[in-house]
């Protein structure tokens, strides 16, 4: 068995497979107030309160106030004020001035995320009842993974104002980044409880749904994101990943290509669509969108171990490995890249270079159940049998389902002559998939030699009914009929 590529669509990098609206309008920048004087400021503060506009006055006094913290006419009045608060929770403190959230805004759109915290924490102190810097601190504080108190930020202004949309999206963003994807999603649905004409909510609901391994369900929340948005492309992108769960590749492909109508210069559409082309053995083609993926991101780690996969394919093995090098030199931690340069290596027969490879990956994750069964062919291609058998167990130790690697298993310990267990072996492969025809092939062989054979018989004829074209079972079905003295049938 030749081991498979991991193309990165199939095993999720969430950080290239969510969408991108998180926020949901939280960072809708403001326009930028007219810089007024302190006394213009005063004016209009007391005008304010004669018009009984008292949050207005309020907001007015403490815009004074950060300029000029002990102004005694702007600190009286709002004192004054203040000793009154309306009942209203979610008013009872000023609103910030939209030009402090604007310079917020920025610099957490710019990447200064620690300026960006302390000037939000600052200004919380001068309003610390302020849902909207609540909710803009929990992204903040999520972009930086410090997601339980992001969390916490958003449960904070949940209970100032219980029908805040946005910060239930936002809450709901945080739970599935720590895993907890019901209750993420039951976040979701009370945003859409509030705002039904929410799209990024529905589009976010349908990543906690596919994470929770409810396809159609998924799918149906991407649809009703897109009903309301027709040109939502992360939800185009997000739609194209679930209908691949689903086996739906050439609509997964039309889902792709949708999104980048929207946004021609979206890399990880292209990353996506490469994987679905290669997938419905559209090499040239795949690599076409591999390469465009790169165009508009030089250092997309995934889309350069993806190319390679493909280039492999088409048997270009040397610019395979230059794609896996230049991945690996921009994520030098990239487990799967170190894998699929380790299966290339391996087609090229240098073998020993194939195992320092996946000896690497397995450094980086050794919990890396591909590696282990890759690494167990390529032990047992170099005559190290028992060394083989340790690496599929340790496989099967992370991933008891895991049928090529009871399959490999078997293999050798055919070649240890442990020919029971090696039939055990094929049997355990066959009870995950019936339909693994190189398991039923592999099993007819030990039967065989076993001398067990009209089962062996049986076993291959089950591997040619699964595909009629695999030339081992035929040679191995002649043997056995050999062996039964049946020569005109052989």
């Amino acid at each position: 068995m030749h081991p498979e590529p991991r193309a990165c669509i199939e095993y999720i990098h969430i950080n290239h497979l969510v969408a991108f609206g998180n926020q949901a309008g939280i960072f809708a920048t403001m326009p930028r107030p007219r810089k007024l004087s302190i006394d213009q400021t005063l004016s209009l503060a007391k005008k304010a309160t004669s018009q009984g506009k008292k949050i207005r006055a309020i907001q007015l006094y403490q815009s004074i106030l950060r300029l000029k913290p002990q102004h005694p006419v702007a600190k009286h009045a709002l004192l004054k004020l203040q000793g009154n608060p309306p009942q209203n929770q979610e008013t009872q403190a000023a609103t910030p001035s939209p030009e402090n959230i604007n310079e917020i805004i920025i610099l957490y759109k710019s990447g200064k995320l620690i300026e960006a915290e302390h000037a939000c924490r600052k200004e919380l102190h001068v309003n610390p009842r302020s849902v909207t810097l609540l909710a803009i601190l929990g992204s903040i504080l999520r972009k930086q993974n410090r997601t339980e108190e992001a969390l916490s930020k958003f449960n904070q202004a949940l209970q100032l104002k219980p029908d805040f949309a946005e910060a239930y999206n936002n809450r709901g963003n945080a739970l599935r980044e720590l895993g907890r994807q019901q209750e993420a999603l039951d976040s979701y649905d009370k945003a859409l409880q509030f705002k039904p004409d929410f799209a990024e909510a529905y589009n976010n609901r349908g990543l906690a749904l596919r994470e929770l391994g409810r396809m159609q369900e998924a799918l149906d929340s991407y649809d009703k994101a897109l009903q309301l948005n027709p040109r939502y492309t992360e939800t185009h992108n997000n739609r194209g990943i679930t209908l691949w769960d689903m086996g739906r590749l050439e609509k997964a492909c039309d889902s792709f290509s949708r999104a980048l109508q929207l946004n021609p210069e979206y890399a990880e559409a292209y990353n996506n669509r490469g994987n679905t082309l290669q997938k419905l053995g559209r090499l040239n083609d795949a690599l076409d969108s591999y390469d465009k993926a790169l165009q508009f991101n030089p250092r997309y780690t995934e889309a350069y171990s993806n190319r390679g996969n493909a280039l492999q394919e088409l048997g270009r093995m040397q610019e395979a490995l230059d794609s896996f090098d230049k991945a690996l030199q921009f994520k030098p931690d990239f487990a799967e890249a170190y894998n699929n340069r380790g299966n290339t290596l391996q087609k090229l027969r240098r073998l020993n270079d194939a195992l320092d490879s996946y000896d690497k990956a397995l450094q980086i994750n050794p919990r890396y159940t591909e590696a282990h069964n890759n690494r167990g062919i390529t032990l047992r291609e170099l005559g190290r049998m028992q060394e083989a058998l340790d690496s599929f167990d340790k496989a099967l130790q992370f991933k008891p389902d895991f049928a090529e690697a009871y399959n490999n298993r078997g293999l050798a310990l055919r070649e240890l002559d442990r020919m029971q267990e090696a039939l055990d072996s094929f049997d355990k492969a066959l009870q995950i998939n019936p339909r693994y025809t190189e398991a039923h092939n592999n099993r007819g062989n030990v039967l065989r030699k076993l001398g067990r054979q009209q089962e062996a018989l049986d076993s291959l004829d089950k591997a040619l009914q699964l595909k009629p074209d695999l030339a081992e079972a035929h040679n191995n079905r002649g043997l056995v009929l050999q062996d039964m003295i049946r020569l005109e049938e052989a």
